[in-house]
């Protein structure tokens, strides 16, 4: 049975539409599924997979008197990490995917509560800002979090969020770096941007570029990377890159050639 899809739209008023796709080696397997809607909720059915980190989805509408069609943003695009969840959560205008319920029973979060955010950041958002907003309500006011405290040894910056009523249940963030010295802002591309909820806690780690949100800090952690690569190739180097950061490294490294 396919995973179980509950996407939390911001416009309950237009019909919801998955579309679902796998990289295959004679291309893109696709499918389109028709979504449920439960009260501000729209449930949707991914296709069976061994595997569902092999597919990628977005959303799309129809909006019910026009017929007319829409689609998210590929910033968007959602990609599950976890071989077979049973049931997944997104939300609107974050590609973040949740494995757990987002509100689970007995975790609340009151006005006044305080969140600490630390943040892993070289240097595009040293000393930025942290913008919170609400896209189901247009009309409640973004707000900013400065930098609290700065650890440039280990790269991390801090910051601490005072929740008012409407962050209580929710909201979106991502990161910025303000206007200054004749330069413009700097913002956090929409592929980065995060939801926080309730099950996330109190206390968060972020890396800037990603829009994962996590409860306890990243490690360093070695994988095998194995690479089929050109015989003319006498010395292949390795270059590995996350959004904003670039690492260049072979460790350990073992060359097999054919015979």
């Amino acid at each position: 049975m396919g995973i179980i899809v509950h996407h939390k739209p911001a416009n309950n008023a237009v019909l919801w539409n998955m579309r679902v796709w796998e990289a295959a080696w004679d291309g893109n397997n696709v499918w389109d599924t028709k979504g449920t809607s439960t009260e501000d909720v729209v449930d949707f059915q991914l296709p069976d997979a061994q595997d569902s980190r092999k597919l990628q989805f977005k959303y799309h509408t129809t909006a019910p008197a026009t017929g007319r069609n829409g689609w998210e943003a590929d910033d968007f695009t959602r990609r599950p990490f976890l071989t077979s969840p049973t049931e997944i959560w997104t939300f609107e205008s974050s590609p973040r995917i949740l494995y757990q319920n987002p509100c689970p029973s007995g975790v609340i979060f009151r006005r006044g509560d305080a969140l600490t955010v630390h943040v892993i950041t070289q240097n595009a958002f040293r000393s930025g800002r942290l913008y919170v907003w609400n896209p189901y309500d247009p009309n409640v006011q973004p707000a900013y979090f400065s930098e609290a405290a700065r650890d440039d040894a280990n790269g991390v910056s801090t910051f601490n969020i005072t929740l008012t009523e409407w962050m209580t249940s929710g909201f979106n963030l991502k990161l910025m770096q303000p206007a200054a010295n004749d330069q413009g802002a700097v913002w956090e591309p929409d592929a980065s941007n995060r939801v926080w909820r309730p099950c996330d806690g109190a206390s968060l780690w972020l890396k800037s570029g990603q829009c994962d949100v996590r409860r306890t800090p990243l490690a360093l952690t070695p994988v095998v990377l194995e690479v089929l690569f050109s015989g003319q190739l006498s010395d292949p180097g390795c270059r590995c890159s996350a959004r904003r950061s670039w690492w260049f490294c072979w460790r350990d490294r073992h060359l097999t050639r054919p015979a």
